[in-house]
């Protein structure tokens, strides 16, 4: 199986998505068919580079 590869707009929306807090992590990963494991490490390094 390949790994899938999201673009940088896809990870800004997301990460978008959580700073709203209108939904969990859990909810967001789900609808975007991914772990919320992943994207613990990807949303912190984003939000590690932004600030």
């Amino acid at each position: 199986m390949k790994r899938k590869r999201y673009t940088p707009e896809f990870k800004s929306q997301v990460v978008l998505e959580v700073l709203k807090e209108e939904k969990t992590m859990n909810e967001i990963a789900s609808s975007h068919e991914f772990t919320s494991i992943k994207f613990d490490n990807g949303g912190m390094h984003f939000l590690n580079k932004c600030l």
